[in-house]
């Protein structure tokens, strides 16, 4: 499955598929917390960024991205900058960034 980019987060392995637009999944296992409250909180987080940001990753993407134990108890804006800088690592981004762009860029 695709390389992997990594995060000191989280990793994202993407591949190309065929359908014409994106599909992500993400994966928190039981190395993120025994906590299924933790595991499920870091799961909505990073749902939550690709989300708001779907329009700027290419189309004609799988991608799955593994949350990392580190991620447990940091707040979404946090979450969003690993996110955005993963993606751009990975060449995966095509437009703006709708949660501002840079993690170290003042709103």
């Amino acid at each position: 499955m695709g390389r992997p980019v990594f995060a000191p987060d989280l990793t994202i392995r993407a591949i190309p598929n065929r359908i014409g637009t994106v599909r992500a999944t993400v994966v928190a296992g039981l190395k993120v917390s025994k906590r299924a409250v933790a595991r499920n909180r870091v799961k909505r987080l990073i749902r939550e960024a690709l989300h708001r940001n779907l329009a700027a990753i290419h189309p004609n993407a799988d991608i799955v991205v593994y949350a990392k134990s580190s991620l447990v108890g940091k707040p979404y804006r946090t979450v969003s900058g690993e996110m955005w800088r993963a993606l751009t690592k990975g060449g995966l981004l095509r437009g703006p960034w709708v949660d501002g762009g840079s993690p170290n860029k003042k709103p």
